[in-house]
């Protein structure tokens, strides 16, 4: 089993559903694969956290997310709406994530860091998918005989 998740969508709904750091936290603690995409890293952001991010499960790993630039053009003018700009990269930072994105805003980018596959906006789809199906490989190589 896999979780990938993707889009602004889930930061109305999924971002404050009560099972979802029990989903991510078994997910991690088997060393499943994890891809989220867009606003979706911010999900990691409802696992419990001291302060610096200690106890948190994913301190340290590589991560990125839709960067503020991206995310207010997409509010303000795709989506034609009040933005609301959620500051993913600082928020993950503050768990003791080391956060990464490409300099320029709307293109591919994407970063695997063991298990967590992360994409910085729907443009990284090439860039997520070969990284996603090279993380599903090596997890399956550690069953195969």
């Amino acid at each position: 089993m896999k979780l990938v998740q993707t889009g602004q969508g889930l930061m109305t709904d999924l971002f404050y559903d009560k099972h979802l750091p029990l989903l991510l936290s078994s997910f991690q603690y088997r060393g499943k694969t994890i891809g989220l995409i867009c606003h979706a890293p911010a999900l990691l952001t409802t696992l419990p956290s001291g302060p610096k991010g200690e106890g948190f499960l994913f301190q340290g790993y590589r991560v990125n997310s839709v960067t503020k630039t991206e995310e207010w053009f997409i509010e303000t003018f795709v989506m034609k709406g009040s933005p609301k700009v959620r500051n993913i990269s600082a928020l993950l930072k503050e768990r003791g994530m080391v956060y990464e994105s490409s300099f320029l805003p709307g293109s591919g980018y994407a970063t695997r860091d063991r298990n967590l596959i992360t994409s910085q906006n729907p443009f990284s789809g090439k860039e997520f998918t070969k990284l996603y199906l090279d993380a599903i490989s090596d997890y399956l190589k550690k069953f195969s005989f």
